[in-house]
């Protein structure tokens, strides 16, 4: 259990790609940014599989009447659902928040890369 975590908070107990010990220059090192990164590409690469796995391997009429993809949400949302309860509705609202931010930043990022090198390219000597 983490001493900087606060009381109540929940601990992963299960292996989701979390580091035990070992790490790399990519675990962040301390860089608390840093790892909530790593922890979002590593529980997400980890969930699309799982779901795309899933998805796959069902077959059409696995759940009758219903969409399989909607009923693997579900089924997720159920499994998340304790931890999530356990946070508190305020933690995970403001988890949420910080996910889309962090998403949005990333598309401002790209879109601002894009601009440069499209501004880029119209000042290239090579450009005629």
């Amino acid at each position: 259990m983490s001493s900087n975590r606060p009381p109540g908070r929940p601990v992963s107990t299960g292996s989701s790609g979390r580091p035990n010990g070992a790490t790399s220059d990519l675990d962040g090192g301390g860089d608390f940014v840093a790892e909530f990164v790593m922890a979002v590409l590593r529980i997400g690469l980890m969930l699309e599989g799982v779901l795309s796995d899933l998805l796959e391997d069902l077959p059409d009429d696995a759940f009758p009447g219903e969409d399989n993809g909607v009923v693997l949400v579900e089924m997720l949302t159920g499994t998340i659902r304790p931890v999530a309860t356990t946070a508190g509705e305020g933690v995970v609202r403001e988890a949420t928040e910080l996910l889309y931010a962090s998403g949005d930043r990333v598309i401002e990022g790209l879109k601002a890369a894009l601009a440069l090198r499209i501004a880029m390219d119209r000042n290239s000597p090579d450009q005629g």
